[in-house]
Formats: structure tokens, C-alpha cells, sequence
């Protein structure tokens, strides 16, 4: 899914596309604070693995799948593409970058 990065601080994420952020994952935005620590601190990419292994809270655990979807609508994480078969990664994305020196 492509963002429409100008929709990010509008309040309601947008593709690129015209679908809007699903309601359905609002309630998944409860585990950022379980989650974002570890994709801030990471300087490579992070898979599914990598995530729930460093999260105790098994609430968490069970909902990351999902917040993985509402975290990239947000803007919070976007995926990364990887050559052949490793698992799905993902970085730190455009809502959660510090900004850039000028």
C-alpha cells in the first residue's frame, strides 16, 4: 500500500489509491508504546521474529500482526523490499524518522 504522505497529519491516513485508514485498527494503536521503542533503537530492519521476541506483554504479542498494519498505515513503519525468500521486514517510516538536519 502506498501512503499519501500529505494525508499523514490530517487525521485520517490515505493511499494513494483513496482508501482511507481502516477503523478497525484504531484499537491496535494501544500497543505503540510496546512496539516503536523497538523499531527507534533498531538500525536494521526489524521482522515479525525480531519484534515479538523483544516484547514481554503476551496482549501484545498476540495483537502485533495487526499492529503491524496500523502502525504502516500511520506512517509509523513502512516495509522494506528484500530479495528472495526471507520473511517480511520493516523500518522506521516517515511519521517516526527524526527530522533531518538542514
Amino acid at each position: 500500500m502506498a501512503l499519501d504522505v500529505r494525508s499523514l497529519d490530517k487525521g485520517t491516513p490515505t493511499a494513494k489509491d483513496g482508501r482511507t485508514y481502516p477503523s478497525h485498527l484504531k484499537r491496535y494503536e494501544a500497543y505503540d508504546e510496546a512496539f516503536l521503542p523497538i523499531f527507534r533503537e533498531s538500525r536494521h530492519a526489524v521482522d515479525f521474529d525480531d519484534l515479538i521476541e523483544q516484547v514481554d506483554d503476551r496482549q501484545a504479542r498476540a495483537a502485533a500482526s495487526r499492529w503491524i498494519d496500523s502502525a504502516s498505515w500511520r506512517g509509523l513503519i513502512q516495509p522494506i523490499q528484500r530479495r528472495g525468500r526471507r520473511p517480511r521486514a520493516w523500518k522506521a517510516g516517515p511519521r517516526l524518522q527524526p527530522p533531518q538536519a538542514a
